[in-house]
């Protein structure tokens, strides 16, 4: 059996990191966007970071990027991608480094509904903002492993965000909570 690692460890190329910034575009700019109107105070965390396209893609914007995953193999290959603070965490159970932002790309498509409700709740109490990407309904079957593609509005039900958008012609959506009135 493949494992994300196996999966993963011929993406650290200047290919795939290009392949990153056009297909996720709006979510890089939609983070970008919350970095810049954030206040002095610009940490952010990549939780489940996998190889950390994504931070690489933000690692040049002034703020400090911070990463972790669950699994050793990916955080080493993430090392490998981004020169920065990294931590071996578990999105649902583990306490995060407190900061402006955090995000992840492709974390909660891999769980049941509680253990997302979980996981958002754990990473609130650690952010001021929060933003996930997952894939939504329109792709057919799961890219590898257990993804559920599931609705924008089942999404909306599930787990509550302020804002939810979709880009990719509604293939990709952006979770969004504004959690800086409550940290």
């Amino acid at each position: 059996m493949k494992t994300w690692h196996d999966f993963y460890k011929n993406r650290i190329n200047d290919m795939y990191k290009n392949h990153i910034n056009r297909r996720y575009k709006v979510f890089i700019d939609f983070i970008k966007d919350r970095i810049n109107k954030l206040s002095d105070e610009k940490n952010i965390h990549e939780a489940a970071c996998g190889c950390a396209n994504i931070s690489y893609a933000l690692k040049n914007l002034g703020a400090s990027v911070s990463i972790s995953d669950i699994c050793p193999d990916m955080l080493n290959l993430a090392k490998q991608n981004m020169d920065c603070e990294s931590y071996l965490l578990n999105a649902k159970a583990d306490k995060f480094p407190s900061g402006a932002l955090m995000y992840s790309h492709g974390l909660l498509e891999h769980f049941n509904d509680e253990d997302i409700k979980d996981i958002i709740k754990n990473q609130l109490r650690y952010c001021k903002e929060l933003v996930h990407y997952v894939p939504g309904e329109k792709y057919k079957k799961p890219s590898f492993g257990d993804e559920r593609l599931l609705s924008k509005n089942y999404w909306g039900r599930l787990c509550r965000p302020h804002k939810i958008i979709g880009f990719n012609n509604g293939y990709d959506l952006i979770l969004y909570w504004d959690n800086s009135k409550a940290f």
